[in-house]
């Protein structure tokens, strides 16, 4: 059988997620504490923005909405079968966006979506898309994680990993936040908020816990905080400038 270094990233979202599984599994303590702390970042900055917003684009949706995202946004997925609980959906790639520039108020990409795909050309097709003075909401794991930690891709500004999914072989690219920062800025945006976690089960991760028992100890994420820019995950709001 093919391992998930021997396949191209495509290849493995679609084994992954081709057939319309759930993003979230509730069982999977490691992203039911990411999805935690989407929603909790969401809740606290984007959600009077996105009350105010009457374009929005979740891209990369997968089959489950959020709370805090407004029924009339376009669901915008790869895989068609992610889309079916969508009022409104459309099937493509986040790197080449089907949509007429200028098209949106608000662009969502949580998820770690972005670690599926190309920064610079994703990012890129955000900013065509959003109308000047939109803002976007990006979620993506890092390069600079403590589970990276003394190795050869900690820090590298892009790198392929493989990982664990709820269990399943996984691949993703990382990126380190100055590569995200350097991409942002090129594209006209500018940072408003932004916040880092997992990073006590990234430590514990990277000295040999498991996935699901790193994670139970996220909760000490908020004694590290001095150590945020070593957490797994790293969420920003951006305005497009």
């Amino acid at each position: 059988m093919l391992q998930s270094d021997d396949l191209p990233i495509k290849k493995i979202i679609e084994r992954l997620y081709g057939d319309g599984q759930a993003i979230w599994d509730a069982h999977d303590r490691w992203n039911r504490y990411k999805r935690a702390g989407i929603d909790g970042f969401a809740k606290e900055f984007v959600s009077p923005l996105l009350a105010r917003s009457k374009s929005v684009l979740d891209a990369g949706c997968g089959c489950q909405p959020y709370s805090w995202t407004p029924p009339l946004s376009i669901g915008f997925d790869i895989f068609e079968k992610q889309l079916a609980a969508r009022q409104l959906g459309v099937v493509g790639d986040v790197s080449r966006l089907p949509f007429r520039d200028g098209s949106f108020e608000f662009i969502i990409c949580v998820a770690s979506v972005m670690n599926y795909v190309p920064a610079l050309e994703t990012i890129s097709e955000f900013s065509r898309t959003l109308r000047q003075g939109g803002h976007l909401l990006l979620h993506y794991e890092t390069s600079t994680s403590f589970e990276h930690f003394l190795t050869r891709r900690w820090g590298a500004p892009v790198t392929r990993i493989n990982t664990l999914n709820n269990g399943r072989e996984d691949a993703v690219w990382v990126y380190s936040s100055e590569y995200i920062d350097s991409v942002l800025t090129l594209n006209g945006f500018r940072v408003l908020k932004q916040r880092f976690f997992h990073i006590a089960s990234a430590l514990l991760l990277r000295v040999g816990f498991s996935q699901q028992r790193a994670a139970g100890l996220a909760a000490l994420d908020c004694a590290l905080k001095p150590f945020d820019r070593l957490g797994d995950d790293r969420i920003i709001l951006a305005e497009k400038l």
